[in-house]
């Protein structure tokens, strides 16, 4: 699980891929973001 700059979870896998095509904004609200605005989160 990932949360992004904007506070919001997914799973890491769907959000490499969004960042792997270069379409770097959150699925939740459509923040922009950047690899170095993803944290790993362990639950």
């Amino acid at each position: 699980v990932v949360i992004t700059k904007c506070n919001h979870l997914f799973c890491s896998l769907c959000i490499q891929r969004n960042l792997e095509i270069r379409h770097r904004k959150c699925p939740g609200c459509g923040t922009a973001f950047g690899q170095n605005d993803v944290r790993t989160i362990h639950i």
